[in-house]
C-alpha cells in the first residue's frame, strides 16, 4: 500500500526475471503499477485485487511489457486513480509475446479498460479472452501500435463491455506524431458490445487506423451502444466484417449480418446471456470461433455457432 511518491513507483514489480508467479495478493494506492513486469519471461499474474493503481504516476494499473510467455488472469482491476500520464486497467504492450489476457474484471478506471500496445517493438502472439470490462472511461479494450512497432496476432474473443465511455473495442491509429502504426491479423470474435458511449460517443467497434491491415470482425453481438454498432473511419487492407448482431443506432456493416434485438437476457443488471428464442442462436460463423464461450462452455451447443460471448445451452 501507499507505494509512491515517485512515478515509477509499483506495488510489486518484476524486471528481467523469469517464472515468477504473482498470485493472490491486494495492492492499494500505488503511484504507478499496482503490478508491473519488465523484461522478464515465463511470468503469471493471477488472482490478484489491484486497487487505485496509478495515483498518480504513470504506465498502468497493471502492465506487462518486453516480456516472452505470460498470463495475466483471475484479476479485480479497479477505481484507479487520476492517471494523468497513464491509468488503463491492463496493458500488455512494446514488445510482449506469447500471452494472455483473460477472466479478469476491469472497471472504472480513469483510462481505457484492456489495452494491447506495440509501441515501438514486435509484439505478437496475444489471445484476450473472458474479459468483463465496464465503466472505464474509455474504450473497454483497444489495440494500437503507438509508435512504429508492428502489432500482430492478436486475438480478442468472448469479453465483454459495457457501460464504458467511449467505444466498447477500438483498432487505434493513435500515437507518436510522424511515426507508423502496423497492425496486422486482429480477430475481433464472438464478443459482447453493450451500452458504451455513456459520454454520447462510442460504437461497439471502431476501427480508425490506415496500417490496420488483415482485420476480422464476427459473431459479435453490438447491441445499444450510442453513436453506431460499428464504425469504420480509416482501415488497411483485406477487412472482413460478418456474422455480426447490430441493435441500435448507425447503419450495419459488413455482410451476413442481423438487425434486430439480440433478446439479452438482462442486459440492464449486467446479464447478457441470449434468452431462448434469441436470433443471435445459431446464426454465426464457425470458422476462427472459439471453442467454448465466456462460461466455458462447448461451441457450438446447437446447429451453430451462437453470435456473442455466450453460447445457449440446453
Amino acid at each position: 500500500i501507499n507505494a509512491g511518491p515517485d512515478d515509477n513507483h509499483a506495488g510489486i514489480l518484476v524486471e528481467r526475471s523469469s517464472h515468477i508467479r504473482i498470485e493472490n495478493c491486494t495492492t492499494y494506492n500505488t503511484g504507478s503499477p499496482g503490478i508491473g513486469v519488465w523484461k522478464s519471461d515465463n511470468v503469471v499474474v493471477r488472482g490478484n485485487e489491484v486497487e487505485l493503481a496509478c495515483n498518480d504516476g504513470e504506465q498502468e494499473c497493471i502492465t506487462v511489457a518486453e516480456t516472452d510467455i505470460f498470463e495475466v488472469s483471475l484479476n479485480h482491476v479497479f477505481d484507479g486513480g487520476p492517471g494523468t500520464n497513464g491509468g488503463e486497467g491492463i496493458d500488455v504492450k512494446d514488445g510482449s509475446t506469447n500471452g494472455e489476457v483473460f477472466a479478469n474484471e476491469v472497471h472504472h478506471t480513469h483510462r481505457l479498460g484492456i489495452y494491447v500496445d506495440a509501441w515501438d517493438a514486435y509484439t505478437a502472439h496475444i489471445r484476450v479472452h473472458g474479459n468483463w470490462v465496464h465503466h472505464c472511461a474509455g474504450s473497454g479494450y483497444a489495440v494500437a501500435a503507438e509508435a512504429g512497432g508492428l502489432l500482430e496476432r492478436v486475438t480478442v474473443e468472448n469479453n465483454v463491455a459495457f457501460a464504458n465511455l467511449h467505444t466498447g473495442i477500438t483498432v487505434g491509429g493513435w500515437g507518436v506524431a510522424n511515426e507508423n502504426h502496423p497492425i496486422y491479423d486482429i480477430k475481433i470474435i464472438n464478443n459482447t458490445f453493450y451500452g458504451n458511449g455513456s459520454d454520447g460517443w462510442g460504437p461497439g467497434v471502431v476501427i480508425e487506423n490506415e496500417e490496420a491491415d488483415n482485420v476480422l470482425v464476427r459473431n459479435n453481438v453490438l447491441s445499444q451502444n450510442a453513436l453506431a454498432q460499428m464504425e469504420v473511419e480509416v482501415v488497411g487492407q483485406n477487412l472482413v466484417v460478418d456474422h455480426n448482431l447490430f441493435d441500435g443506432p448507425g447503419d450495419p456493416y459488413g455482410t451476413d449480418y442481423l438487425t434486430v434485438d439480440p433478446m439479452l437476457a438482462d442486459a440492464p443488471n449486467s446479464d447478457f446471456h441470449l434468452l431462448a428464442g434469441s436470433p443471435a442462436i445459431d446464426s454465426g460463423a464457425s470458422e476462427h470461433a472459439p471453442a467454448e464461450d465466456f462460461d466455458g462452455h462447448p461451441r457450438p451447443q446447437g446447429a451453430g455457432i451462437d453470435i456473442g460471448a455466450y453460447e445457449v445451452t440446453p
